[in-house]
């Protein structure tokens, strides 16, 4: 009896040192903040945080059908940054939008997206501090939830609770 408590005990212990190595060594992404929210399209807020400061961000379509809804970015929380460049696919589409400013640790910002919220889609996000890329991650919107691969930065996916804009 001894013996199996002391198992049982070792057991939960691993795990629980396990479950604190990874939630703590993965804080740093782009997350979703909140719920989606229809705007005529819809539209999505994101937090980039954890990676270092960056200077720059930009976010391509990647998947086929409709794009980012013009201006594509809107609410950067930071008034230093703006939009300073993008591609037009025609009066109210883009399929690329590049913001720049300060440097900082942490940004909040919208993106706007064409077509119904049910619309599975696909962008490309990247962040930069001067010419170093410090995050590439794709985002992917399907049956209502954000699947997020970066690369070589770990992922660590924030539940907030659902709130309406």
């Amino acid at each position: 009896m001894i013996q199996e408590t002391f198992g049982n005990w070792k057991s939960g212990l691993i795990v629980s040192a396990l479950m604190l190595v990874l939630t703590n060594s993965a804080v740093a992404t782009l997350i979703p903040v909140g719920d989606e929210w229809e705007i005529g399209s819809w539209a999505q807020k994101f937090q980039e945080s954890g990676v270092g400061e960056f200077d720059r961000i930009e976010i391509s379509f990647v998947s086929t059908g409709p794009a980012f809804e013009a201006p594509g970015l809107s609410g950067l929380s930071d008034p230093s940054w703006s939009i300073t460049s993008y591609t037009d696919l025609g009066p109210t589409e883009r399929s690329s939008v590049l913001a720049e400013g300060n440097a900082l640790t942490s940004l909040q910002f919208d993106v706007l997206f064409l077509g119904e919220v049910t619309d599975p889609l696909v962008f490309a996000f990247h962040a930069w501090n001067g010419s170093t890329s410090i995050e590439a991650a794709e985002l992917t919107w399907s049956d209502g939830a954000w699947s997020v691969i970066t690369t070589g930065i770990a992922l660590h996916l924030l539940c907030p609770s659902r709130v309406r804009w």
